[in-house]
């Protein structure tokens, strides 16, 4: 598949949604909230230690994240990971200094 023509945007981490139909992220919820799909890829994926590289080495610009739009949200299709990693970061520097040693 040829995706050098695909569109390519800058979106803010807050408009990105993780996908509740990614088959990685299996919950014993029906229909999972953000919240509990963080909470899973925390538990299964290793999440809190890709923040962490991020934190360190910052987002690789060759790593993007590829979405669909389902009305006014965007479905992350594939980087949930990626975007869970990122919404903890973002989170972190939302409620300041007392988190940033979860990163070191």
């Amino acid at each position: 598949m040829d995706f050098s023509k695909w569109p390519v945007r800058t979106l803010a981490v807050n408009r990105l949604r993780l996908d509740p139909e990614n088959p990685r992220l299996a919950t014993a919820v029906k229909r999972p909230t953000q919240p509990e799909l963080i909470a899973e890829l925390l538990r299964h994926e290793d999440v809190l230690q890709l923040a962490k590289d991020i934190a360190r080495q910052g987002f690789f610009p060759n790593e993007l994240l590829v979405s669909v739009r389902d009305g006014s949200n965007s479905i992350v299709i594939e980087g949930n990971r990626r975007l869970a990693a990122l919404k903890l970061r973002s989170e972190e520097r939302r409620v300041g200094k007392e988190c940033r040693s979860r990163w070191s």
